[in-house]
């Protein structure tokens, strides 16, 4: 029991711990290479690299050593690990090349993180076999510690945005990790000593893979667990940017489906059978339906469940037939391997292949595609006593065979699919039993949403009439493939369509995201009512100009002149300037727009007032530049305007104190914040490149996060002074009138270094009160969770 208790706490602890570095370090390294989503992915890529390598190691020491050559190998990597401990960033460190930080970023990580990840990485693999070498009872398939790593996983997962982070600043996380890391070194020793204690019967030099080596793992196998391993993970990112830009951009959310995932893995690899494998697969084909009727009839908040539900469902066949094709104890480091193979190869094609291929999400439908190819339901036969070893579970029954157990019995088997004949037997209704409910539930779902006019009528008749019963005989008949063709064509035509409010002009796809440029469409009885070009990210909208000629130098939606930035504006900029009769550009007032869009903003540049942009995206830049789709920036800002291509943040400190009159910060829309841009640091570093009367603006407007009591906060701690205006529609009849004229809810805050500077300002700009929850974000600070508004 001791040895059992030992070996399911360190699984866990190392589990938890690797997981939990992991958005650790990413919030070490913001401050110094910018807050853009290529800082967390570039991370992401190194972590898995890792990963891969920590399996690698595993598997070599497993086929080079013994089982005790291996305790002691790593014992010595631990303790090597943990002499780099705990993780800092190096004192002075700069990036070596500004325009190609990536390289820089991986070599910061290698240094600060990079032996302690890789020696824990190896752990999962090694324990595992360690304790197939006792004389434990369930020494012979120790795969049920795996289920164990993936609930420590969660647990790490679950519990640094919602408990660690919230609690505690950076610095204080990086010493209890390493206070963790102790305990697990403890933890790793104990089972090495339990395990010399309780060894089993073949347990030692003997005990090598390539002693041991299942007749039967060829390269079929391996593609196999590749590819098993591939599609839930390239699922996986494929669902969270689906969630977090289609259908909800709510912050953390990106949590929920790596829990789901992680959740799959416990479930599968669970020593007891929680839900049954064929029930999967017949689940999810009729998931797949749903999907397929909901994703082309409406993206609205309902859709989340619905997603969620479906990835937990691939998951679960793709990791269930994993279950089903795993080695014996002898071949496990080999299979761990490979499924961290897969692992990274999805990660890889969603992050790096997809957006150079593809300028909508096509890798979304490729991969539910791909799951409901495992979703036929014939079942290689096991021994009785359901064994685990490779060539039992994989050796391929012959064709013969097959042909004739089906002419020996008209029956249909249990787990073999019913042939043509049997096709209204009792045991097909109780197979495809979920197919009815989905048909069900897509036509319910149809005539639901039709009302809104959520999709084309001539798309919704053709879903009713013939997309749907096609998918449902196509399963009835057995053919999986077509199948899931047909699944994965439904889920990739419906990313080109934009709606029936929008006529499509521009796709752009970059490391930073997705873009759309549309027009509004012309409908019968619009009158007099306006039409925009719109710049959206999913459900968020960036911007947007009038189509009308003589309206294009307006600048609308967040950026009105009516609005609180055309307060701004017409206080600190043009008003200072109205007494200057021939202006020189020495005299010309400067403004840092951190964040460009559309460039909107450019509409207020003028001889008296140059605007300098920073963007992170060239997409966005590219998008804004071309006279084509907006032309804010070539027609309104001319020569007035610059665009400094660069994370916020580090072209600001690069920048001369004192040089702007107003720095504007509109970075902050959709989910992902970029926190590092409003810490009290950062806000100071601002402060410090302000003029006399100069003030610092953000843009605040957000469905999800109250970040005015963010900056409150801060602003208080500095002794700044500080108001903030919210110009939102009061009414229906105040949101109709606004929307006409091209006017926007917009949310801004303003700091000023003395509180005359504010005085200026009209007095619906009000000073907000100090929120009691709320800390100051810095560096080393910040929590999310404090200012989420769901559902407000």
């Amino acid at each position: 029991m001791r040895l059992l208790v030992i070996y399911l706490f360190t699984v866990a602890l190392s589990a938890c711990l690797l997981f939990a570095v992991q958005p650790l370090v990413g919030r070490l390294v913001l401050p110094l290479y910018g807050g853009s989503p290529a800082v967390w992915n570039t991370c992401m890529m190194f972590f898995q690299a890792v990963l891969l390598l920590g399996y690698l190691y595993a598997h070599l020491s497993d086929r080079w050593l013994s089982v005790r050559g291996q305790m002691y190998l790593h014992i010595g990597v631990m303790i090597a690990a943990g002499f780099l401990l705990p993780i800092s960033v190096p004192d002075g460190w700069t990036i070596d090349d500004p325009q190609h930080p990536a390289w820089s970023l991986l070599k910061l990580l290698a240094l600060t993180v990079g032996g302690p990840f890789f020696a824990m990485s190896a752990n999962a693999t090694l324990l595992q076999r360690w304790f197939s070498a006792t004389n434990h009872p369930s020494a012979p398939d120790p795969y049920f510690l795996y289920a164990v790593s993936n609930a420590g996983s969660m647990v790490g997962l679950l519990s640094y945005p919602f408990l660690i982070e919230p609690n505690f600043g950076l610095s204080d996380q990086t010493t209890y990790w390493a206070i963790g890391f102790g305990g697990l070194l403890i933890g790793v020793v104990a089972s090495v000593i339990l395990t010399a204690q309780n060894r089993g019967n073949g347990s030692d030099a003997t005990i090598t893979l390539a002693s041991a080596q299942p007749a039967h793992i060829d390269w079929s196998h391996r593609a196999m667990w590749v590819l098993l391993a591939f599609v839930p993970s390239s699922w996986l990112l494929s669902v969270t940017t689906r969630l977090t830009t289609d259908i909800a951009p709510i912050p953390l959310l990106w949590v929920v489906p790596l829990a789901i995932y992680l959740l799959t893995f416990v479930l599968a690899f669970a020593s007891r059978v929680w839900i049954p494998h064929l029930w999967n697969k017949h689940a999810l084909a009729a998931t797949a339906i749903v999907l397929v009727a909901a994703t082309v009839a409406s993206r609205s908040m309902g859709l989340a469940a619905l997603h969620l539900f479906a990835f937990f469902l691939g998951a679960m066949v793709c990791h269930g037939e994993l279950v089903r094709r795993r080695p014996n104890a002898s071949g496990l480091t080999e299979f761990y391997l490979w499924l961290s193979v897969g692992g990274v190869l999805g990660g890889f094609f969603n992050a790096i292949v997809a957006p150079n291929l593809f300028s909508v999400l096509l890798e979304f439908g490729i991969v539910v595609a791909a799951a409901c190819l495992f979703t036929g339901t014939k079942e290689k036969k096991t021994d009785a006593n359901d064994e685990t070893v490779e060539a039992k579970l994989l050796r391929p029954t012959s064709s013969a065979k097959k042909r004739k157990r089906r002419k020996a019995s008209p029956v249909v088997q249990p787990n073999e699919e019913p042939t043509g004949r049997s096709l209204l037997n009792l045991q097909m209704i109780k197979q495809h039993w979920p197919l009815s409910i989905a048909a069900v539930l897509a036509v319910v779902l149809l005539r639901g949403v039709s009302s809104d006019n959520a999709s084309s009528s001539m798309w919704m008749t053709l879903v009713v009439v013939l997309l749907i019963p096609t998918l449902i005989g196509l399963r009835v008949a057995g053919q999986t493939i077509a199948f899931s063709f047909l699944v994965g064509a439904a889920l990739m035509v419906d990313e080109f369509d934009a709606g029936p409010q929008y006529e499509v002009v521009h796709r752009a796809r970059s490391f930073f995201g997705r873009h759309l440029v549309v027009d509004d469409r012309a409908t019968v009885g619009m009158g007099q009512q306006p039409r925009y070009r719109r710049l959206l990210h999913g459900t968020t909208q960036h911007g947007f100009q009038s189509l009308d000629p003589l309206q294009t130098c307006e600048p609308l939606a967040y950026y009105h002149r009516t609005g609180p930035l055309g307060d701004l504006f017409s206080t600190y900029i043009t008003n200072r300037k109205s007494a200057v009769s021939e202006p020189t550009k020495a005299a010309a007032k400067r403004v840092a727009a951190i964040g460009l869009g559309t460039g909107a903003v450019a509409c207020y540049a003028n001889p008296n007032c140059d605007i300098s942009f920073i963007e992170v995206d060239p997409t966005v830049r590219d998008i804004a530049k071309a006279d084509g789709y907006f032309s804010y920036l070539s027609n309104c800002g001319g020569e007035n305007c610059d665009i400094i291509m660069a994370d916020g943040r580090q072209a600001m400190s690069a920048s001369e104190d004192g040089q702007y009159d107003m720095v504007l910060l509109d970075a902050f829309s959709s989910d992902a914040v970029p926190t590092h841009l409003m810490t009290r640091e950062a806000i100071q570093m601002y402060i410090d490149k302000l003029g006399p009367g100069g003030v610092l603006a953000f843009h605040i407007s957000n469905k999800y996060l109250r970040l005015d009591h963010v900056l409150t906060a801060a602003a208080a701690e500095l002794n700044l002074a500080y108001r903030a205006k919210h110009d939102r529609f009061l009414s229906a009849k105040d949101r109709e009138e606004s929307i006409r004229k091209g006017k926007a809810d917009a949310w801004y805050f303003v700091i000023a270094k003395q509180d005359d500077t504010l005085q200026k300002l009209t007095s619906d700009w009000q000073k907000p009160d100090l929120a009691d929850d709320v800390r100051v974000w810095t560096d080393d600070y910040c929590n999310i969770l404090s200012v989420m508004q769901i559902g407000r």
